[in-house]
Parts: C-alpha cells; sequence; structure tokens
C-alpha cells in the first residue's frame, strides 16, 4: 500500500495493510494524527511500515502508534523530527533519519 501527499500535511485516522507493507510519503508536509481523534488507537499497521515527510512525523505531545510484524521493520525519514511509538513487540528500525531528527 502506498499513500502519497503532494500538497501539505497528512492527517491519519487509520491505515491497515493486512497483506503487507505500507508507504506514506508526504511531500511539503508532515504526517500527523488526526486532531479530532484522541483515542490514543494505532494508526498504522502493516508487516512493515515506511514514512516519509518533508515536514515531521508526529510531534512531542502526538506521537504516530505503530504496529510492524515481530519480522517487519521501520524506515522513518523526515526533515523537523520522528516522534513514533511501536504498540507491541519489537520494533526493528532500519533507518530513522536525518541525524538531527529525534526517535521517540
Amino acid at each position: 500500500m502506498i499513500i502519497r501527499e503532494v500538497d501539505g500535511d497528512l492527517f491519519l485516522g487509520e491505515v491497515v495493510a493486512t497483506a503487507g507493507d505500507a508507504a506514506l510519503d508526504v511531500r511539503g508536509g508532515s504526517l500527523l494524527n488526526d486532531p479530532s481523534d484522541a483515542s490514543g488507537r494505532v494508526v498504522i499497521r502493516a508487516h512493515s511500515i515506511d514514512l516519509f515527510a518533508e515536514g515531521g512525523i508526529g510531534t512531542t505531545d502526538a506521537e504516530i502508534l505503530l504496529d510492524t510484524a515481530a519480522t517487519g521493520r521501520l524506515v522513518a525519514i523526515a526533515v523537523d523530527g520522528v516522534y513514533i511509538t511501536e504498540a507491541r513487540g519489537p520494533l526493528n528500525v532500519a533507518f530513522v533519519g536525518p541525524s538531527s531528527a529525534r526517535c521517540v
């Protein structure tokens, strides 16, 4: 599954790739939780997850909650920081960057 936002922020409700991987690409904005949803539920569920944003991924106040498979992996690249939490089990990080980004 590939989701691409080409102009501005992408607000997440729920992304579920039941049979594979998920890639979210945000050009010109940030990848953020839906501000109207305070449920704290997992918003991205997939075997492996690739996240790219020209802004940030999550915020200090609203981390993106992920659920990757035990054999899956995470790639997260953002200019303004990476704020994520793995819901269950191990989080296998393939790459998080750039080096100035903060991973929580």
